[in-house]
């Protein structure tokens, strides 16, 4: 419906017309074959109660031929709506054309305003010459050339409230441009900026969880040094202690011999 909605459409009438026909003859045969016999005429009644038209010449007798053309009313209804807005469609402008013709309105609109805005100087001009420039003034020509001053001025306003009006027009779609690629711009940034923090947070938890295990790790680690110092404490203190001793058991051998030579002179 979207890529050719005039073809579906077109279809759809020619099938709902078709069908609507054939079962009204099939209704309203057996009560009235005179008139409903012939397919033709059943076609006749579907075509002008689908267009609204409702001649009267044929009418429906059974309650199933009533109740078809009801329907068949329904809906040409809604598909002239439907042609309306398809039709309305195709006759639009595309952003192109739109763009094409503002363009070419801009132009024209600029030739105006410069005809118009030459009118003034000229008529300006005409009446300065009429008035101050003749020894004799012409009250007819003055008042004609005052005339199309007004004149001019009247269409050299005219002319630049179209041009803004145009001016305003273009502006509100080249805003509606502007917003859209803003707002693709606004979401871009916003999609990176996520992708960066969704990476930083990432890089976070991993630095968290080594630190964890670092901590969870600092009880032993701390208990294994202090045991290392302790050790070495103790090895140096009885290193220093056997020193200490050796340094004493030293000279005892020394006193020890001359007491036993005082012994001997004694």
């Amino acid at each position: 419906m979207t890529i050719c909605p005039g073809t579906v459409l077109l279809v759809f009438i020619l099938s709902l017309f078709i069908i609507a026909s054939w079962t009204l003859r099939a209704c309203e045969s057996n009560h009235d074959p005179k008139h409903h016999g012939n397919l033709l005429n059943s076609m006749w009644l579907i075509a002008v109660t689908f267009l609204a038209i409702g001649y009267g010449d044929i009418v429906p007798n059974t309650y199933c031929g009533r109740a078809i053309c009801v329907v068949s009313g329904l809906m040409g209804v809604s598909c002239t709506a439907t042609m309306v807005a398809v039709l309305a469609r195709k006759l639009e402008l595309t952003r192109a054309e739109k763009h094409v013709h503002n363009f070419m309105m801009d132009t024209q609109l600029t030739k105006r305003l410069k005809n118009a805005a030459a009118n003034v100087l000229r008529e300006t001009w005409l009446i300065y010459k009429y008035t101050k420039l003749v020894k004799y003034v012409n009250t007819s020509k003055v008042r004609t050339h005052q005339r199309k001053f007004l004149q001019a001025i009247h269409s050299l306003r005219k002319v630049k409230l179209d041009q803004r009006k145009l001016t305003d027009n273009v502006n509100a779609v080249s805003d509606i441009a502007r917003l859209q690629s803003s707002v693709y711009d606004i979401v871009s940034q916003m999609l990176s900026n996520q992708t960066v923090l969704e990476s930083k947070f990432h890089d976070l938890d991993t630095r968290v969880m080594a630190l964890q295990s670092q901590i969870e790790n600092l009880p032993n680690l701390m208990a294994s040094t202090i045991n290392e110092q302790n050790n070495r404490l103790w090895e140096r203190l009885e290193s220093h202690v056997q020193t200490q001793l050796n340094s004493i058991r030293q000279p005892l051998p020394a006193i020890s011999v001359t007491c036993h030579q005082r012994q001997n002179t004694v």
